[in-house]
């Protein structure tokens, strides 16, 4: 386990401020969480698959029952720890125990969404189509009256402060590969910045962030699979005659 106590100690260790009576155990915390959600950011933006998670809805067929709320670290949202948005689908049926899932794609503009429609998306999937709009805390499916039904969200989700020092950052790919040294680095900066010590506070920064761009390399292919260039994805969803494709099957997430 990676806690944050451990990576506190190292950070000490590095700036030499262990048991340092100038820095309490609370600042070190505050710089613990600031960096670590650096770090994220750094992650969640070079490849944003890392750390999707997902939420089951439903909506019913008017205004508001066609959204939900979506928000970061708030406790009156629907969706309160929502970063970036991944992908949206929609239940098709349930038939046989097979759960099928429909795409749901986003709309253009906002004179689109004015129009409560937009061109054939899934054309085996008749009367299906719906769109979204993500208009500030707001996650919207249009046209609003004829959206309900269950829908499936996979998002990012936004970096979650630490409480305690005995808690960890596994689960989050910040720690994988050595990369929680970013985190190390960045408490250390901020320890000899407050005391003044900037000579050595340049020289950990420097490491950091040359630390920062071999992370952004080291975690930009995670899917080697994935397509290095513009897909014609009309086409190959015509290859798959639309039965396995996107109307069919559970869906990426």
């Amino acid at each position: 386990m990676t806690q944050a106590a451990d990576l506190i100690l190292a950070a000490q260790q590095r700036c030499d401020r262990v048991n340092a009576s100038t820095i309490t155990s609370q600042e070190w915390l505050s710089y613990f969480n600031s960096t670590a959600g650096q770090l994220y950011a750094i992650l969640t933006s070079t490849y944003d698959d890392y750390n999707v998670t997902r939420f089951l809805f439903t909506l019913v067929n008017g205004d508001p029952g066609n959204s939900i709320t979506v928000g970061a670290n708030t406790s009156d949202k629907t969706v309160n720890n929502f970063d970036k948005l991944r992908g949206l689908w929609r239940q098709v049926s349930a038939a046989g125990g097979q759960v099928l899932w429909s795409p749901v794609m986003r709309v253009n503009s906002y004179m689109e969404s004015a129009m409560y429609s937009t061109p054939a998306l899934n054309p085996v999937l008749g009367n299906l189509l719906v769109t979204y709009q993500l208009i500030g805390n707001v996650l919207e499916v249009l046209p609003s009256q004829s959206c309900a039904g269950q829908y499936r969200l996979a998002y990012v989700p936004c970096f979650t402060k630490l409480v305690t020092t005995d808690q960890t950052i596994d689960g989050t790919w910040m720690s994988t590969n050595g990369i929680e040294e970013f985190i190390v680095l960045g408490m250390a900066w901020k320890a000899l910045v407050k005391e003044e010590s900037i000579e050595s506070a340049n020289v950990i920064r420097q490491e950091q962030e040359m630390l920062a761009q071999t992370i952004m390399k080291q975690f930009a292919t995670r899917d080697d699979s994935q397509p290095g260039r513009i897909v014609d994805v009309k086409r190959v969803r015509d290859n798959w005659g639309m039965g396995g494709g996107w109307g069919g099957g559970i869906g990426p997430y």
